[in-house]
């Protein structure tokens, strides 16, 4: 018969508490005077919580743009550094019913031109996440007119790469960028020392 471990759920609960706070200074120390500005540690962690523009107020925007380039038969490219934030919008796109494709550092390379073939093609597949850095290079996405930084990498140049797949050759119609920032945080600190 199992006995609980105090000793050890105690312990936990410390090292829990030690970590927090070490988090919290080393905010501190990376964004300076400008720490307070920047929110604070998110209190869920539940993977479905965070799938929900309930909580995510980038996701609401999401909505919002999707819903209007679906009506008009638009196709989007959703760019993030985050891989993880990825599997976010994706679970969040698979819950609206909206098909998609993705391609991440862990696509396989003999996959990736089935994918973008999948995307430039078919009329059902509306909304393409790629990851900033996999996404940027030798890709030829022009049946997209709509580009979403949904979260911003820490060098420019990076999400200028990745928003130029919508400008190759063969691209005929207006794109429009849109990088989605939320006010009070990191991103919006580090978008406004770099312009």
């Amino acid at each position: 018969r199992d006995v609980p471990d105090y000793e050890a759920e105690s312990a936990l609960g410390a090292e829990e508490a030690a970590n927090r706070d070490f988090k919290r200074r080393l905010v501190r120390v990376a964004l300076g005077e400008d720490a307070a500005r920047a929110g604070g540690i998110a209190r869920s962690v539940r993977f479905e919580d965070l799938c929900s523009s309930d909580a995510c107020g980038k996701l609401k925007a999401l909505d919002v743009l999707l819903a209007k380039w679906l009506r008009e038969r638009r196709k989007a490219l959703i760019f993030s550094y985050s891989t993880q934030l990825l599997d976010i919008v994706g679970a969040y796109l698979r819950g609206k019913g909206i098909s998609h494709v993705r391609l991440d550092g862990k696509t396989p390379v003999r996959e990736r031109k089935h994918i973008v073939r999948r995307f430039n093609d078919d009329p059902w597949v509306s909304v393409f996440l790629l990851s900033t850095k996999a996404g940027g290079v030798g890709l030829n996405l022009t049946s997209a007119t709509r580009v979403v930084i949904f979260d911003p990498h820490w060098n420019p140049a990076y999400d200028q790469q990745a928003q130029d797949r919508a400008y190759r050759l063969g691209q005929r119609r207006n794109v429009k960028v849109y990088r989605l920032m939320s006010l009070g945080s990191i991103q919006e600190i580090i978008y406004l020392r770099q312009i």
